[in-house]
Order: C-alpha cells, then sequence, then structure tokens
C-alpha cells in the first residue's frame, strides 16, 4: 500500500509519535511474513521490510547510554511505515524504526534499505504540501501510488486556505488522471466538510447545456464518533443524548445584502480569472460577518482588549475585523474588478463601509445575546453560553455585566456559565452528574461548521438556542437538510431534522422582512422553561 496525503505539514506525525505498537505482536507476524517472503524471488523490498520490524523483539528500552527509558521498549505508530516527501530525499525521520535505531543498538543490524526506498518499499506514506500540489509531475510509470489520502479537517482546510476545495478538486483530477483506478480517501471533521467534499470538491460534473451537472462522487461513508487514534477495546459505544429542542434566532438586513453583492464580484473575478480579487472579495465577506457576529460591539470589543492586553495586541486583534486593507486593494484602478464592474464594485463597497461604521457602534448579535442573557436570568437550571473563543466570552462577559448588574451574581454562583467551544467540549466530557445540570446551551454566532458539527456530539443539553446570521441560517438549513438523509449518521439523524427545520422557518420570516438597516428576528416568549 502506496499512499499520498495531501496537504501534509511537519506536525502530522506528531499524534503517531505518542501512540505505541506491542512489539510481540509486531515480531510475531512480520517473523511470519519473512520467512514466506524469502522463499519467493524478486522480493527483496518485502523481505527487508519484514525482517527489519520483526527486529523489534529485541528492543529492551535500553539506550546507547546505558539507560532504560519506557519509549525504547516499543516502537511508535510513527516508524512502522516509511514516509517521505512526494518529490525529494527521505529524510532520516522517515526511514523505519527511525527512532529507536539511532537511540539504541538496532541500528547496528545490517539491512538492504529496500523498504525506505520510495520507488521499492511496498508500503510509503508519501506526502504533498499544500504549495507544492502545483509542481506535481509523479506518473504511475515512475512511481507506482494506491490511495489518495486527503485531510480535509480543519487544520487541513487552513493550510488550503478559503479556496480548499477548488484546490482539492484541482489535486484529485490530476492525480486520477495519472492513476487510473487509485483510490481516494477523505478525512473530514464535521459534517458540513463532509458535505462539501461529496458535493463539491470530489462532485462529477456533466456538461449539458445551458448549465453544468454536478452529482455527489460514488462513496462510502464511514463515521465515528471519537477521533482518537487508540482507544481501550472495553470503551462502551456512545449514547447519544440532548437536544431534544432547538430553537434559532438571527438577524439579516443589509448586511445579507451586502454579502450577495460581494459574492456577485467574487464570481465575475473567478470568470476572469482574477484569483485575487475573488480571495480578497470573500475575505471581506469574512471580516463583516464576523464583526457582525461579535456579543459586544467592535468598538468596545477594541478598548476592552486594549485595557487588557495593551495597545500592540488590540491592533492585531482588531485587525481582523477591519477591511480597510481589502477594500484597497479591491479599489486599486489597475484591478479587474475596478475595470469589469466599476460602478457594482463602488456600491459594494460603500455598503461595506458602511456596515463597518454600524458594529463599530453596536453589532446585531450583542442584542440576541443580551435578550437571551435577560430571559435566562431567573432560571432554575444552568444554561452554558458558547463562543467562538475565549476571549469573545471576556468580552461579551464584560460587556453585559455593564449592561444587566443582574448577571454577574449568576455568573459567580455558577447558574449561567460563559465559555468557548473546548470549554463547551470539556463540559459535555463531565460525568452525567455534572453534565446534565446544564439544561440548555445557547451557541453565539457559530460557523456553519461548528453548528453541524456540535449535532454529532453524544452528549447535549436538552435545549439548544443558535444566534446566527440570516446567510448562514440559509446555508445550515440545506446542509441539515441533506445530512439527514444518510443512514450512517443516523444516530443523530433527529438532531439534524429538528436544526433543518428551525432554520428553514426562522430564515423565511427574516427572508420576508425588507429593512434599510441590520433587522432581527427572535423566537416569540412562552411560559418560563426550566
Amino acid at each position: 500500500m502506496r499512499a499520498l496525503l495531501y496537504p501534509a505539514a511537519n506536525t502530522i506525525h506528531r499524534p503517531l509519535k505518542d501512540v505505541y505498537a506491542d512489539k510481540t505482536t509486531i515480531e510475531r507476524c512480520h517473523t511470519q511474513h519473512h520467512v514466506r517472503a524469502i522463499r519467493q524471488t524478486g522480493e527483496g523490498a518485502w523481505v527487508d521490510y519484514h525482517q527489519t520490524l520483526s527486529r523489534v523483539k529485541t528492543l529492551t528500552g535500553r539506550a546507547r547510554d546505558g539507560k532504560v527509558y519506557d519509549e525504547f521498549r516499543h516502537p511508535s505508530l510513527d516508524e512502522v511505515v516509511a514516509s517521505g516527501p512526494l518529490q525529494g530525499p527521505v529524510p532520516n525521520h522517515g526511514h523505519l524504526l527511525w527512532n529507536v535505531r539511532t537511540k539504541t543498538d538496532l541500528g547496528d543490524h545490517t539491512r538492504t534499505g529496500l523498504a525506505d526506498d520510495p520507488k521499492a518499499a511496498p508500503y510509503f506514506c508519501f506526502s504533498l504540501r499544500a504549495d507544492d500540489a502545483a509542481g506535481v509531475r509523479a506518473t504511475a510509470s515512475t512511481l507506482p501510488l494506491d490511495v489518495l489520502l486527503l485531510d480535509l479537517t480543519r487544520l487541513g482546510r487552513m493550510r488550503l486556505g478559503l479556496n480548499w476545495r477548488q484546490r482539492v478538486k484541482d489535486l484529485t483530477t490530476r492525480i486520477e488522471t495519472a492513476y487510473r483506478g487509485i483510490g481516494v480517501l477523505a478525512l473530514t471533521d464535521d459534517p458540513w466538510s463532509f458535505d462539501a467534499v461529496r458535493f463539491d470538491a470530489l462532485a462529477i460534473e456533466t456538461k449539458s447545456r445551458p448549465r453544468v451537472r454536478r452529482d455527489p462522487c460514488p462513496s462510502e461513508v464511514v463515521f465515528a464518533a471519537h477521533s482518537a487514534i487508540a482507544a481501550s477495546g472495553t470503551t462502551p459505544p456512545a449514547q447519544w443524548r440532548g437536544c431534544e429542542r432547538v430553537f434559532v434566532e438571527g438577524y439579516g438586513g443589509d448586511l445579507v445584502n451586502e454579502v450577495e453583492r460581494l459574492r456577485a464580484l467574487a464570481a465575475k473575478a473567478t470568470e476572469a480569472n482574477d484569483l485575487r480579487g475573488a480571495e480578497t472579495a470573500r475575505q471581506v465577506i469574512g471580516r463583516l460577518r464576523r464583526a457582525a457576529s461579535l456579543p459586544a460591539s467592535l468598538g468596545a470589543f477594541s478598548e476592552y482588549v486594549r485595557e487588557e492586553m495593551g495597545s500592540a495586541v488590540a491592533a492585531e486583534q482588531v485587525a481582523a475585523y477591519r477591511i480597510t486593507t481589502q477594500v484597497a486593494e479591491l479599489s486599486e484602478p489597475g484591478s479587474p474588478l475596478s475595470q469589469l464592474a466599476f460602478e457594482d464594485l463602488n456600491a459594494s463597497i460603500s455598503g461595506a463601509r458602511a456596515l463597518q461604521e454600524k458594529v463599530e457602534r453596536t453589532t446585531p448579535m450583542s442584542s440576541l445575546v443580551e435578550t437571551a442573557a435577560r430571559r435566562f436570568l431567573g432560571s432554575s437550571s444552568k444554561c452554558l453560553f458558547v463562543f467562538r473563543s475565549d476571549l469573545i466570552a471576556e468580552v461579551a462577559y464584560d460587556d453585559l455585566v455593564s449592561r444587566i448588574p443582574e448577571l454577574e451574581p449568576r455568573i459567580e454562583s455558577g447558574m449561567i456559565h460563559f465559555t468557548d467551544v473546548p470549554g463547551a467540549l470539556d463540559i459535555a466530557s463531565l460525568p452525567d452528574g455534572e453534565r446534565n445540570q446544564f439544561y440548555r446551551m445557547i451557541l453565539v454566532g457559530p460557523t456553519r461548521a461548528q453548528l453541524l458539527g456540535w449535532m454529532t456530539k453524544p452528549w447535549l443539553p436538552k435545549e439548544m438556542l443558535v444566534l446566527l446570521d440570516l446567510d448562514t441560517m440559509r446555508a445550515v438549513s440545506r446542509d441539515a437538510q441533506r445530512l439527514a438523509q444518510y443512514e450512517e449518521f443516523e444516530p443523530f439523524q433527529p438532531r439534524l431534522r429538528r436544526l433543518a427545520q428551525k432554520t428553514l422557518e426562522t430564515s423565511s420570516q427574516l427572508g420576508g422582512l425588507q429593512s434599510g438597516s441590520i433587522i432581527s428576528r427572535r423566537r416569540p416568549r412562552t411560559s418560563r422553561s426550566p
């Protein structure tokens, strides 16, 4: 099995170094295969591979310095398969048993080294970095490959950038052209990216006038509730509980209109092969939506960070919400968009600047969060407010306490809890007696990937309130409805259906409203819940 991993990075080997394989099991398996391989002709690489791994039986933990180390009693998973870049020499840490060989006397044994040769090794994991994909020249005749591994987890997508779907599509097309029949295995960590891979990045396009038909690629779906590389064989199956009621509140108005204009500009830039202009337009979209989803005004956010962390840190943090640089790039006289859609570009830039000025004073999300906090002040059960980051949670606390004095004692008593996503996951991992005290969860401005990802968590509070913008709401409704049709997602299909229904209802209400400013819609007040 010879695999190509994309996009690769130096950090991909770290988890493998922390998991050790039992030397007795490895020795028993590879000794038997070694006996078989030496009886065959032309099996030199197989002989070297099995012979090398069968020698792990000699590991005692004793290093060359005479001391005994536990990490040298067994090989790690990073050492049992050779690895290296698709183009270039194999690094020292890419050879079989590279760590124990350099630290123990195992390196004194002679071998042919064929199991480390990229062209001859029966098992080899090639790596390809995101920026090196354009220079790939491998073919089946020069370098055989059996499977393409796509790391499309959050970190993998970040390495590829905003245009990750197109980059994955381009590389996959080239690899499948060069290697007919090669298998493709895509690893995702949330339902949204899984859906985007099947219906976009790896979709099958059929050209038929007047448009191109896109069908999901033929595939098999494997769902794992946990991401651990290794787990105990006695681990009980996941029990899906919570999320019995879902409520959705949001806002739209000028923000949605501006996002639509910017998307149209990005599409025009892409058609004109102006990839930089298209990416810049998408960056403006992301920053406007991110600023609007702050639980406090951008001015309050900047002031809080400056007081707590200093002016330099504040400038760096606030820069992620500013659009000054991106607007300047789009406005350059020589840019393709300035020549192709001058009037549309100017109108969009004016709208973006107006929205930026509004969020300096207040954001639509701050109003929704304040209303939710007031609504649950008297709740007899705990409420969990989940923000995008710990810093944003702190800003929300500082801003809301100044407006709602009664909130601070509720937070200090633990009845209302402000946290970020990792903090909420820690609460979800607590024993039932502790986590079940949280009756409801309020997700404040989650991304589409984060919101759909929450649906896959085995435990959730009984009630969930989601606060988000209309554009994300519409996308989540479509995604959740489609994902609920997968049989492999049967454990959380009811959650997806509830989410799809509620986001559709709220987006329909918001979409039917016309206003000259950012608008919001909250769920009607009902009888007091627990």
